[in-house]
């Protein structure tokens, strides 16, 4: 697993998984979802590294741009 900071990337779907806003300096984990039908460069955003519960997706773009850190 890589550790990454990333800055200035935008998030959806958060109404359907978690809260309204994610909090700026937290911890969030992300992992991607290649078999996603939406996107193949879906990044999803988890509140822990255990990946269980699902907070929201970054948005399309800045996920096409960050797919290559999963690689």
């Amino acid at each position: 697993m890589k550790n990454v900071i990333v800055y200035g990337v935008y998030v959806v779907g958060m109404h359907r998984w978690g809260p309204c806003e994610l909090e700026v300096g937290t911890p969030f984990f992300c992992k991607r979802e290649p078999d996603n039908q939406v996107d193949k460069n879906a990044i999803a955003v988890f509140s822990e590294a255990s990946h269980e519960r699902k907070l929201c997706y970054i948005r399309r773009e800045d996920a096409a741009s960050l797919v290559s850190f999963f690689n």
